[in-house]
């Protein structure tokens, strides 16, 4: 698990970003799963 940790800490591994989404646009994130319209990593922000 470190290594991994270390790898994106690092950039050499790549984690790709799809969207941000804060609480009061989870409704949109979700949709984006379900309709499996996503080709990375979605992000849910809980705090500022």
């Amino acid at each position: 698990m470190q290594a991994v940790v270390s790898g994106v800490e690092s950039g050499a591994i790549k984690v790709p970003v799809e969207g941000v989404y804060d609480l009061g646009t989870v409704g949109d994130m979700f949709a984006a799963l379900d309709s499996r319209r996503t080709a990375g990593k979605l992000i849910l922000k809980v705090a500022k």
